[in-house]
Protein backbone atom coordinates (compact mmCIF):
# COMPACT_ATOMS: atom_id res chain seq x y z
CA UNK A 1 0.00 0.00 0.00
CA UNK A 2 1.31 3.21 -0.59
CA UNK A 3 2.17 5.39 1.87
CA UNK A 4 0.49 9.03 2.21
CA UNK A 5 3.59 11.31 0.84
CA UNK A 6 3.82 9.18 -2.05
CA UNK A 7 0.00 9.20 -3.05
CA UNK A 8 -0.85 8.89 -6.92
CA UNK A 9 -3.69 10.13 -8.31
CA UNK A 10 -4.96 6.60 -9.62
CA UNK A 11 -4.99 5.65 -5.48
CA UNK A 12 -7.15 8.69 -4.46
CA UNK A 13 -10.63 7.32 -3.43
CA UNK A 14 -8.64 3.57 -2.69
CA UNK A 15 -7.86 3.88 1.04
CA UNK A 16 -10.97 3.11 2.56
CA UNK A 17 -10.58 -0.34 0.50
CA UNK A 18 -7.08 -0.99 1.88
CA UNK A 19 -8.50 -1.99 4.93
CA UNK A 20 -11.38 -4.61 3.62
CA UNK A 21 -8.41 -6.75 1.78
CA UNK A 22 -5.13 -6.31 4.37
CA UNK A 23 -5.72 -9.27 6.37
CA UNK A 24 -4.83 -9.08 10.08
CA UNK A 25 -2.21 -11.08 11.43
CA UNK A 26 -3.46 -14.38 13.85
CA UNK A 27 -4.35 -13.25 17.47
CA UNK A 28 -1.44 -13.10 20.06
CA UNK A 29 -1.98 -15.45 22.34
CA UNK A 30 -1.51 -15.06 26.14
CA UNK A 31 1.81 -16.82 26.51
CA UNK A 32 3.28 -15.12 23.07
CA UNK A 33 2.37 -11.69 25.16
CA UNK A 34 3.91 -13.27 28.30
CA UNK A 35 7.28 -14.20 26.56
CA UNK A 36 7.75 -11.03 24.82
CA UNK A 37 7.07 -9.03 27.89
CA UNK A 38 9.30 -11.43 30.28
CA UNK A 39 12.04 -12.90 27.58
CA UNK A 40 14.36 -15.23 28.83
CA UNK A 41 11.81 -15.56 32.40
CA UNK A 42 9.59 -18.89 33.03
CA UNK A 43 6.35 -17.13 34.05
CA UNK A 44 3.70 -19.53 35.49
CA UNK A 45 0.43 -17.63 35.75
CA UNK A 46 -3.43 -17.69 35.25
CA UNK A 47 -5.65 -17.23 32.22
CA UNK A 48 -7.12 -13.91 33.92
CA UNK A 49 -3.21 -12.46 33.46
CA UNK A 50 -2.49 -12.89 37.06
CA UNK A 51 1.29 -13.65 37.62
CA UNK A 52 1.74 -16.15 40.30
CA UNK A 53 5.48 -16.93 39.99
CA UNK A 54 8.33 -15.55 37.79
CA UNK A 55 11.83 -17.52 37.87
CA UNK A 56 14.64 -15.84 35.87
CA UNK A 57 17.10 -17.68 34.22
CA UNK A 58 19.81 -16.70 37.59
CA UNK A 59 17.17 -18.78 39.38
CA UNK A 60 15.75 -16.18 40.92
CA UNK A 61 12.11 -16.23 42.45
CA UNK A 62 9.25 -13.64 42.36
CA UNK A 63 6.11 -14.25 43.40
CA UNK A 64 3.08 -13.06 42.49
CA UNK A 65 -0.18 -11.09 44.78
CA UNK A 66 -1.75 -13.66 46.64
CA UNK A 67 0.85 -16.85 45.27
CA UNK A 68 0.49 -19.89 46.81
CA UNK A 69 2.39 -22.97 46.06
CA UNK A 70 -0.15 -25.25 45.53
CA UNK A 71 -1.70 -22.84 42.99
CA UNK A 72 1.11 -22.40 40.98
CA UNK A 73 1.90 -26.15 40.93
CA UNK A 74 -1.35 -26.71 39.65
CA UNK A 75 -1.55 -24.27 37.50
CA UNK A 76 2.19 -25.07 36.11
CA UNK A 77 0.86 -29.10 35.88
CA UNK A 78 -1.98 -28.11 33.66
CA UNK A 79 -0.21 -26.56 31.30
CA UNK A 80 2.17 -29.52 31.32
CA UNK A 81 -0.79 -31.99 30.39
CA UNK A 82 -2.39 -29.77 28.03
CA UNK A 83 1.02 -29.41 25.79
CA UNK A 84 1.69 -33.62 26.67
CA UNK A 85 0.06 -34.38 23.18
CA UNK A 86 1.86 -32.01 21.38
CA UNK A 87 5.37 -33.14 22.21
CA UNK A 88 3.79 -36.69 21.90
CA UNK A 89 2.97 -35.98 18.01
CA UNK A 90 6.56 -34.06 17.86
CA UNK A 91 8.39 -36.79 19.41
CA UNK A 92 6.73 -39.63 16.70
CA UNK A 93 7.04 -36.96 14.15
CA UNK A 94 10.92 -36.73 14.54
CA UNK A 95 11.34 -40.87 15.10
CA UNK A 96 9.34 -40.77 11.53
CA UNK A 97 12.13 -38.51 10.17
CA UNK A 98 15.02 -40.51 11.88
CA UNK A 99 13.73 -43.31 10.01
CA UNK A 100 13.83 -42.15 6.84
CA UNK A 101 16.62 -40.50 6.60
CA UNK A 102 18.74 -43.86 7.86
CA UNK A 103 16.61 -45.55 5.50
CA UNK A 104 18.29 -42.91 2.80
CA UNK A 105 21.81 -43.58 4.71
CA UNK A 106 21.63 -47.28 4.29
CA UNK A 107 20.19 -47.69 0.70
CA UNK A 108 23.42 -45.04 -0.49
CA UNK A 109 25.84 -47.10 0.98
CA UNK A 110 24.56 -50.88 -0.15
CA UNK A 111 24.15 -49.04 -3.66
CA UNK A 112 27.91 -47.84 -3.21
CA UNK A 113 29.02 -51.21 -2.34
CA UNK A 114 26.75 -53.15 -5.29
CA UNK A 115 28.03 -50.30 -7.40
CA UNK A 116 32.10 -51.72 -6.65
CA UNK A 117 31.04 -55.24 -7.38
CA UNK A 118 29.38 -54.72 -10.41
CA UNK A 119 32.38 -52.56 -11.34
CA UNK A 120 35.20 -54.86 -10.49
CA UNK A 121 36.90 -56.88 -12.60
CA UNK A 122 34.61 -60.90 -13.10
CA UNK A 123 31.46 -58.95 -11.26
CA UNK A 124 28.50 -61.59 -12.86
CA UNK A 125 25.39 -60.84 -14.14
CA UNK A 126 23.60 -61.47 -10.11
CA UNK A 127 26.53 -58.70 -9.29
CA UNK A 128 25.17 -55.99 -12.18
CA UNK A 129 21.50 -57.01 -10.93
CA UNK A 130 22.13 -56.66 -7.55
CA UNK A 131 23.41 -53.13 -8.19
CA UNK A 132 20.53 -52.22 -10.35
CA UNK A 133 18.11 -53.33 -7.80
CA UNK A 134 20.03 -51.02 -4.91
CA UNK A 135 19.95 -47.92 -7.26
CA UNK A 136 16.10 -48.59 -7.61
CA UNK A 137 16.04 -49.12 -3.58
CA UNK A 138 17.86 -45.92 -3.08
CA UNK A 139 15.63 -44.19 -5.40
CA UNK A 140 12.44 -45.17 -3.90
CA UNK A 141 14.26 -44.03 -0.35
CA UNK A 142 14.76 -41.11 -1.46
CA UNK A 143 11.18 -40.09 -3.01
CA UNK A 144 10.03 -41.48 -0.24
CA UNK A 145 11.51 -38.49 1.56
CA UNK A 146 10.68 -36.36 -0.89
CA UNK A 147 6.95 -37.13 -0.44
CA UNK A 148 7.49 -36.17 3.53
CA UNK A 149 8.69 -33.94 2.83
CA UNK A 150 6.30 -32.20 0.21
CA UNK A 151 3.63 -33.32 3.42
CA UNK A 152 5.52 -30.84 5.28
CA UNK A 153 5.10 -27.90 2.85
CA UNK A 154 1.17 -28.34 2.27
CA UNK A 155 0.80 -28.68 5.85
CA UNK A 156 -1.46 -26.19 7.61
CA UNK A 157 0.94 -23.84 10.11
Amino acid sequence: MPDDNNKRPEDEGLTEFWEDIRRPGPPELPEQRTARDHPGVLVIGTSADRILVRIYPDGRLEYGEGYTPDEAAQVFWEAMARRRGDYEARLVFFAAMEQLLLGVGRADIAYETAQRRALALGATEHDKFSEDMSRRNLETQVHTLIEFARGLVRRPS
